[in-house]
């Protein structure tokens, strides 16, 4: 998975830039997504009405790249029975279903990355040294634009 989103970001001339518009306090850095669905079986106990057969389940693994930043993160969304799939196009509901574990998994991933951004995973509450040089550099950077 990191190889193929290598190849994107070395398609993309602007993935190692981040701008900064001098009007607002705002920054743009480009992330990857990558989200790649697989099937899984849970194995069940044997019952006595049945054989102890695994269903399958569809899940997306979720996978997030800032290349400025060097941050990785990934997670694996909630399993959705993959026998839902064959009964898609009659009900409505299995889109929102598998929509909805996707936003979460993706909302999930988001925060995440905006608690490495921001340094809020460091130990006991405090900055990690590299997000706050990060801050510091940005709030140095602003400053410069706004004075020139």
């Amino acid at each position: 998975m990191e190889v193929n989103i290598e190849d994107v970001i070395k398609r993309n001339s602007k993935a190692t830039e981040t701008t900064k518009n001098p009007n607002n306090a705002t920054t743009y850095s480009h992330v990857f997504l990558r989200i790649q669905p697989f099937f899984t079986a849970f194995p069940q106990p044997p019952s006595s009405e049945s054989p102890a057969e695994a269903p399958k389940h569809l899940q997306f693994l979720i996978y997030l790249f800032d290349p400025v930043h060097k941050l990785t993160h990934s997670t694996v969304t909630q399993a959705v029975p993959s026998r839902w799939l064959a009964i898609w196009d009659e009900y409505d509901w299995v889109e929102d279903v598998i929509a909805d574990a996707l936003r979460v998994g993706i909302e999930v991933i988001g925060q995440e990355y905006v608690v490495a951004r921001m340094g809020w995973d460091a130990k006991g509450g405090e900055h990690s040294k590299e997000a706050s040089t990060n801050v510091d550099v940005a709030e140095k950077e602003e400053k410069a634009e706004r004075s020139s």
